[in-house]
């Protein structure tokens, strides 16, 4: 046997990736050339905010470091989602993934503006129904997977959603609101970052086919403890 040969399970792995990325790389390119054909203001597109608007270099500095964090979010949890997969246990992949998807469907409102802009301005969409939608969203995703948190997890959520509520009332109640809307939105987003890594941890760490364990159980993050009654083999 070649030792230089890779197996063809490692093959096919290669391939498929390539085969992906030329996927990809087509379709930018002829997204690319859609944008040019219709002569759309592709720099506007493809540059930075700061440079297209020549603003200050700390223009939307803490907006920016919101969508990173989204990403952060969103990473995390697939990556978990792809471990257990690799796994081979693919029923406790909806947890991560269905929380990756939350965390990707907020990132995008956040860095769109969806609620603010996009949706009431170009697609006629009051701003109201957006956030209800992103309200039934959480809510059962929030439903769907309470049975899988311990009381940090619970604890994190909550500080999470009383900021968000913080920053929504301020948004409706105080005139200047700016520093006091976003101050808790950037704190709400920070705590469910939080709250998505240390979920990501869990589902990598334990072996079970539910990932993370549901409340009430004897499980703890960490290595398994031995057996205190067994006898010393030596």
């Amino acid at each position: 046997m070649d030792s230089g040969k890779l197996p063809r399970g490692k093959q096919r792995a290669l391939w498929s990736i390539l085969g992906a990325w030329c996927i990809v790389a087509l379709a930018w390119a002829g997204l690319l050339a859609f944008l040019n054909a219709t002569d759309t203001r592709t720099g506007n597109l493809l540059r930075d905010a700061v440079e297209v608007g020549r603003v200050s270099a700390l223009s939307g500095f803490f907006s920016t470091l919101g969508v990173m964090g989204w990403a952060m979010a969103a990473g995390a949890s697939f990556m978990a989602g792809w471990v257990l997969h690799l796994r081979g246990d693919r029923r406790a992949t909806i947890y991560p993934l269905a929380t990756g998807l939350l965390a990707i469907v907020l990132g995008i409102d956040d860095a769109l503006l969806v609620h603010e802009v996009l949706a009431p301005r170009r697609l006629k969409i009051p701003e109201n129904a957006v956030l209800v939608a992103y309200g039934v969203l959480a809510g059962a995703w929030l439903f769907a997977f309470r049975a899988r948190w311990d009381r940090v997890a619970w604890l994190l959520l909550g500080l999470a959603a009383a900021c968000f509520l913080a920053s929504f009332v301020m948004d409706v109640v105080v005139s200047s609101r700016i520093l006091y809307e976003d101050g808790f939105k950037y704190l709400a987003l920070w705590t469910f970052v939080a709250f998505c890594l240390r979920e990501a941890a869990r589902c990598v760490a334990f072996e079970s086919p539910h990932c993370p364990p549901a409340r009430g159980s004897a499980r703890s993050l960490g290595p398994p403890k031995h057996n205190e009654s067994a006898p010393d083999p030596h």
